[in-house]
């Protein structure tokens, strides 16, 4: 109602809604996979409100024929012909994140450190993957070689930096995100030799991986007289 109240000279974004999706069967047809009906509050106490994703509102601006739509239909069109040209070609997809960081003020070491942390990781969710875990036992998986690494899960890890909804990665130095490498692509090798399946042996794998970063994280210390 709001998107759409913003976009078009109407003050009822919700008839205006059930409009374009008669007028647009395409829309109509995803309408339930982009939109939730949720309870929220209002001056006549909480209403059944429509509340659309990110997705959603994309896929609504090209049905919209608006002026205020146009420069978002051409962004959208400008990264979809990105993306076809980072498929063709993966290396404009790092030289991208690269400028992006760069544009939000990262240094170059944390950059170099943070693109090489995204890569093995995204290995080692193959790998995952590839062996039988679930999605949804990856974080768990994570925090193992988070407690062996730093001595801490990750919800500590983002508490110590005071962290809400930010990435803790965007967030760590470039030695924190050099261990947390360390410690992903030593388990990404030893789940590989052991073959592990399923996430119990998965996790004594990914356990062993952050052990090994673990003994870098305190010799760095010891030599450095500073906690990582």
């Amino acid at each position: 109602k709001d998107v759409l109240e913003a976009l078009i000279d109407t003050p009822d974004g919700t008839r205006y809604a059930a409009d374009l999706r008669r007028k647009d069967p395409g829309l109509n047809e995803r309408y339930s996979e982009i939109t939730r009906t949720l309870k929220f509050g209002s001056n006549g106490g909480a209403q059944e409100t429509t509340f659309i994703n990110i997705e959603g509102i994309f896929r609504l601006l090209q049905s919209v024929p608006s002026p205020k739509t146009d420069p978002f239909k051409k962004w959208l069109a400008k990264v979809g012909f990105e993306r076809i040209q980072e498929i063709q070609n993966p290396e404009l997809a790092i030289k991208r994140a690269m400028a992006i960081y760069a544009a939000k003020g990262y240094p170059l070491e944390w950059i170099e450190a943070r693109i090489q942390n995204k890569a093995a990781r995204a290995m080692l969710e193959k790998e995952w993957h590839e062996r039988e875990v679930k999605g949804e036992y990856y974080g768990l998986l994570t925090d193992a070689i988070s407690i062996e690494t730093f001595g801490i899960k990750t919800a500590q890890h983002k508490s110590i930096k005071h962290l809400s909804s930010q990435l803790l990665r965007d967030n760590m130095t470039p030695i924190e995100l050099t261990l947390t490498t360390l410690g992903e692509q030593a388990t990404k090798e030893i789940t590989k030799v052991r073959n592990a399946k399923g996430y119990f042996e998965n996790l004594q794998a990914a356990k062993s991986g952050g052990s090994i970063a673990g003994q870098a994280r305190t010799e760095i210390e010891k030599q450095t007289g500073k906690p990582v």
